[in-house]
């Protein structure tokens, strides 16, 4: 796939893709509805097919994850 097939994010998804490029960490956040986890999802297709991060991706939602507590038990 590319970056043109998520129509009207292709520059969102160069933009997140360029902070992954700088950082391993990269946080999306805006109002609920707007397509964080929608863009997201794309982006890390995108970078699995072409395998940049040889080691995996992980997608870590934060939905209803108000503690740190409850974030570390998702990743653990």
């Amino acid at each position: 796939s590319s970056i043109n097939d998520f129509v009207g994010r292709a520059t969102d998804m160069a933009t997140i893709i360029s902070m992954l490029n700088e950082s391993r960490l990269v946080t999306i956040i805006g109002i609920p509805g707007i397509g964080k986890t929608s863009i997201s999802k794309s982006v890390a297709i995108f970078l699995e097919e072409r395998e940049k991060f040889r080691d995996g991706i992980i997608y870590i939602s934060m939905r209803r994850r108000y503690q740190s507590s409850m974030l570390i038990s998702q990743i653990l």
